[in-house]
């Protein structure tokens, strides 16, 4: 039930338009966090975007996404770091292979 109002809080937050990071988040919706990068807090944003929540993310924090152009652009920024995720795995899997490590 806690983790239930701690995502209601995340999301009720979020409604004012405004990025927030996650330290932000976790600070205003009381999730307790031992760690900087606030794990806990990222993972209940998680959990809202699976149950349906449109929240976006950059550099500068978190935002509920409110039109399909901010959502389209945000998929294509994803799409973009997936690639590049795509081409580095392959490139340690190679220099693996190639030290004979692999």
């Amino acid at each position: 039930m806690l983790k239930k109002h701690k995502k209601m809080w995340i999301n009720a937050i979020l409604r004012d338009g405004a990025r927030h990071t996650a330290k932000e988040l976790s600070i205003k919706a009381c999730v307790l966090e031992s760690d900087s990068t606030c794990p806990r807090t990222r993972s209940l944003i998680k959990e809202l975007i699976i149950d349906g929540k449109l929240i976006g993310s950059s550099k500068d924090g978190y935002k509920l996404m409110t039109s399909g152009k901010e959502v389209q652009v945000y998929l294509n920024s994803l799409l973009k770091r997936q690639m590049g995720m795509s081409r580095r795995i392959q490139a340690v899997y190679d220099a693996a292979q190639k030290n004979g490590i692999l």
